[in-house]
């Protein structure tokens, strides 16, 4: 999962950051930078760890297979959010798909959480809590009708008859 994990980052940061330039919304805008940084800092932080376990990132230790599957995965996002820029709906798609590969991310993470190799439990144990905060906020630009929905029924609850 680590390895996984490791070429998904540095995938994404391949694709997902070009769009951060067309977000319109300033709210997104923060949190798109936010998770670059995050992509950015756990990408390094996870060379360590993988070393510490028998694989260096440059070698040919992750497998092709791999490499090659995880391309096509972000490939596929790269293309959804372009279609979206091309469609002027780039902030709802980017926010959806990110709350959506955020929330893999975050389970990517929960299974190196409980890996046997120490450095890689304590970086995924590190890494969660920060990861959370960035899928929390493009979970809450993606879904607003969630958000007001639960505001307009505790409004409606508290001016029932009584």
């Amino acid at each position: 999962n680590a390895q996984k994990v490791y070429i998904r980052l540095d995938n994404f940061l391949k694709v997902i950051p070009n769009y951060n330039r067309f977000i319109k919304s300033n709210k997104l805008s923060a949190t798109a930078t936010d998770f670059k940084v995050f992509m950015t800092g756990s990408k390094r932080d996870l060379i360590d760890p993988l070393a510490k376990n028998g694989i260096t990132v440059t070698s040919k230790q992750i497998s092709k297979e791999l490499k090659a599957t995880e391309k096509t995965y972000v490939d596929a996002i790269g293309a959804k959010l372009e279609d979206a820029r091309l469609n002027v709906t780039l902030d709802k798609v980017y926010a959806r798909e990110l709350s959506y590969q955020t929330k893999i991310l975050l389970d990517l993470y929960e299974k190196m959480a409980k890996s046997n190799s120490k450095v890689i439990k304590d970086n995924a144990v590190k890494t969660i809590p920060n990861l959370k905060v960035i899928q929390k906020s493009f979970e809450e630009f993606g879904n607003p009708e969630a958000e007001a929905g639960a505001e307009t029924t505790s409004e409606s609850g508290s001016n029932a008859a009584p």
